[in-house]
């Protein structure tokens, strides 16, 4: 992780909202393989704004106030799809770190090798190798 603001961004950069994001960088980096690059401490020592990236994604996360989870909404709104070199090595990986799996890897009919997940809490994602 570098104090410097990066500049360097993909074209598409999800920004995910956690009720725990400090909690988040560690299971992220354990459990799906994510690196932490830029993170914002306030003066209070809470977070204000953290970047995290696997190969050239970044996603980018912060917990506003009063932000409610889907674990606790009781539904998912929205899925990351993250490509990865190699799906049933990842699997095992996020097993291992205690993920909510949906099952094992599958060759999909659409091209894809490809297994769910849900992160401690309840935001679905989907990780894939092409066939």
């Amino acid at each position: 992780m570098t104090d410097e603001i990066p500049t360097d961004y993909p074209p598409l950069c999800p920004y995910i909202f956690y009720e725990d994001t400090a909690a988040m960088i560690d299971w992220l980096t354990e459990a799906f393989g994510f690196r932490e690059r830029f993170k914002e401490v306030r003066p209070d020592g809470s977070l204000g704004h953290v970047e995290m990236e696997l190969g050239d994604a970044v996603i980018m996360m912060g917990d506003p106030p009063g932000y409610k989870n889907p674990k606790h909404l009781g539904q998912v709104s929205v899925g990351m799809y993250v490509f990865v070199d190699d799906v049933d090595a990842h699997h095992t990986r996020a097993a291992a770190a205690g993920a909510d799996v949906e099952g094992e890897p599958v060759d999909q009919p659409y091209g894809v090798r490809s297994y769910g997940v849900l992160d401690p809490e309840g935001h679905q994602w989907w990780f894939v190798k092409p066939l």
